[in-house]
């Protein structure tokens, strides 16, 4: 491998373990399934219902108290279905701590969905020439010079944080 210069080559995409629409590449860098395809990458394309043993008791979103102090323990035995998708989903006892620690109610989407959101704030990656909203210097930011945002440059900044 080394005489071939095989060994510093990156793994033949057929070889991933993964499909491509299951990583966070997919997220940032979309590709149809031909697209994908075509430049041998693998794709995930059936979709698995997870079943539901008839003995767990099953709450629908309007079922989950909105106080966390009304929510009970053995909620972590029972399962959840999501507002958007009807998704079933778990919370786990470390999550329910958690929400009762910080005052917090519990979920009422799938971790996926609210994944999807999370990433849909995010500003796009891309870099925008604007102007600094303290001392005018012009700068690179991912906010465009129309955003609602106050941006400073990297000198304002930090002689308004420190």
């Amino acid at each position: 491998m080394q005489g071939t210069w095989e060994r510093w080559e990156f793994l033949n995409p057929s070889m991933l373990p993964f499909g491509y629409n299951e990583t966070n590449a997919s997220e940032y860098f979309p590709l149809t399934r031909e697209e994908a395809l075509t430049r041998w990458y693998k794709r995930q394309d059936k979709s698995y219902e997870p079943a539901i043993m008839d003995i767990t008791k099953v709450l629908k979103w309007e079922q989950i108290p909105a106080d966390i102090s009304k929510v009970e323990e053995s909620i972590v035995n029972e399962i959840l279905i999501c507002e958007v998708s009807w998704r079933p989903y778990k919370i786990t006892k470390q999550e329910l701590e958690f929400y009762r620690k910080h005052k917090l109610p519990l979920p009422k989407k799938h971790p996926d969905i609210r994944h999807l959101e999370r990433l849909n704030k995010r500003p796009w990656r891309e870099l925008y020439v604007r102007n600094c909203d303290k001392c005018g210097v012009e700068m690179l930011s991912v906010y465009p010079q129309d955003s609602d945002l106050k941006v400073y440059c990297e000198v304002c900044y930090n002689r308004e944080v420190y």
